[in-house]
């Protein structure tokens, strides 16, 4: 912790590098990809947020002791993170070798703003890492795990080569169960004469809960740099908290010493042990929905050997085209028409990301489909579904007699 040199401002280093947030995801910020090196084989690059996190009870004891300490000087002040002259991140997770992030595993940082980590990994180690930061059945997400290395500032002395470098270690764990931001909005209403309100507001995809909180009830005047008095509040509210997406909730307070002369316009509220109330799994779910498959478009192809004929058959002989129905359960139907001149065609089929990674990139993978017959003068009925798997799929017309 070091004294910033704008008034009520104060840095400090903080307690892990979290997992972000991703606002325009609605999601924390994993961002999986799918593609093909030059050897053909599958990989997936992962794009991963981190920020500094601070806990949020060191933070509200750090500012009373500072408001002690200072007789005034430093109330309720800004605390962020700075004060520092490098930042060297290193992963220490496990299998060093095979999950690195690009540009190797000693990367300088900026710790005030948050980085973006990105590792090249194969299918096998992705499968690896959403063990790592989802966990598994009743056991909480180890994580990506690493440290960043920062070297302090210190005042310049006469002989540089004398000065001893400081040198402090944040741990950086990564997972989908502790994140250094939600999106939670506070808000007061700044009419009213000492506030005893605050608004949060839920502007997530996910229900969020929240554990505690701790307040501060200031006072301001516009001619002072620094709040004139801070008084300790305490909660009416019941906690713990539950707040739906895109739900507000009101925190009530009140001071700690009651006392009619009183006076604040400003409220401090630091929120305690606030978590997604969604499993690490159901999270991961989420982000392998959303996330674009990549180059692994899966194509299936329908040949309908009679249409490779010259003449068709005598009972067939009405028959101008065959309808073929692709389905996959959860997808849109595709459809495929063949006929004389275009025995074969071609369709697309969407793969989620969360099929690919359990199932194998590679694997056979299961449709059902079903034909119906289109005669020059009507059209026939949906014949009987049948199961096909792979890549290709041979068709028959229905038989005529039952159209």
């Amino acid at each position: 912790v070091c004294q910033a040199t704008f008034p009520n401002m104060v840095y400090r280093l903080p307690d892990e590098i979290r997992l972000s947030y991703n606002g325009d995801l609605g999601t924390p910020h994993m961002i999986p990809a799918l593609y093909r090196d030059d050897a053909a084989e599958i990989r997936v690059r992962v794009s991963l947020g981190a920020y500094p996190w601070h806990d949020p009870q060191k933070l509200v004891q750090l500012q009373d002791y500072l408001y002690r300490i200072s007789a005034g000087a430093l109330a309720a002040p800004q605390i962020i993170v700075g004060g520092y002259e490098t930042a060297l991140l290193r992963l220490t997770t496990a299998f060093p070798e095979e999950i690195q992030a690009l540009g190797g595993n000693e990367l300088q940082i900026s710790l005030e703003n948050g980085f973006e980590l990105t590792l090249d990994l194969s299918l096998e180690y992705y499968r690896f890492l959403c063990e790592l930061m989802a966990g598994k059945e009743g056991i909480s997400p180890v994580g990506l795990t690493g440290e960043v290395v920062v070297t302090l500032q210190q005042p310049a002395v006469a002989n540089a080569e004398a000065r001893e470098e400081l040198v402090r270690r944040v741990p950086v764990r990564l997972n989908l169960d502790d994140l250094a931001s939600l999106p939670l909005n506070l808000k007061v209403d700044t009419q009213t004469i000492s506030p005893e309100m605050v608004q949060i507001t839920n502007e997530g995809a996910a229900e969020i809960g929240i554990q505690g909180c701790s307040a501060r009830l200031l006072q301001y005047d516009p001619n002072s740099l620094v709040p004139i008095d801070i008084f300790e509040g305490e909660n009416i509210t019941a906690f713990p908290l539950q707040i739906a997406p895109q739900s507000t909730v009101a925190v009530e307070l009140k001071p700690k010493e009651l006392d009619s002369e009183l006076f604040w316009n400003a409220l401090q509220l630091e929120l305690i042990g606030s978590e997604f109330l969604k499993t690490p799994k159901e999270v991961l779910d989420r982000i392998h929905e959303i996330a674009p498959a990549g180059a692994l478009d899966w194509q299936i192809t329908a040949e309908c050997p009679l249409f490779m004929r010259e003449v068709l058959p005598e009972a067939y002989q009405n028959l101008y085209r065959i309808e073929v129905q692709i389905n996959r359960q959860g997808y849109t139907p595709k459809q495929i028409i063949l006929g004389q001149g275009q025995a074969q065609g071609q369709v697309k089929m969407q793969r989620r990301l969360k099929e690919i990674i359990s199932q194998g990139a590679e694997a056979i993978t299961t449709f059902t489909y079903r034909v119906r017959n289109i005669y020059y003068d009507h059209q026939g009925a949906w014949g009987e579904e049948k199961r096909g798997e792979g890549s290709n799929v041979f068709v028959f017309p229905n038989a005529s007699e039952n159209d």
